[in-house]
């Protein structure tokens, strides 16, 4: 078992992971002054935490809140929301 850093001082939750030990899930955020906090996925990668939502074009409109699986090609599937309030799913494929 291994400990899983925070990305944003708050929660970590792994949802998936591969057979190259690559690992995806949400990290929560600092609660803010009213108590609310936001959730953010991110991969962990080579003993690095990335939030996803830095690594997707800028302007995309796209909020990646849940990582919840990786494949071994490095494919990545959850959950999020678009600017204009849609809630999705979205399948990230690595370039």
């Amino acid at each position: 078992m291994t400990e899983l850093p925070t990305l944003f001082g708050s929660q970590t939750f792994a949802f998936g992971i591969n057979d190259l030990g690559e690992i995806v899930g949400a990290s929560n955020t600092q609660p803010d002054q009213i108590g609310s906090s936001k959730s953010k996925a991110f991969i962990l990668w080579d003993g690095a935490m990335y939030d996803l939502n830095d690594l997707i074009p800028p302007g995309s409109g796209w909020e990646l809140w849940k990582a919840s699986d990786i494949n071994d090609k490095g494919q990545i599937v959850g959950s999020g929301y678009k600017s204009s309030g849609q809630y999705g799913a979205f399948l990230l494929t690595p370039v």
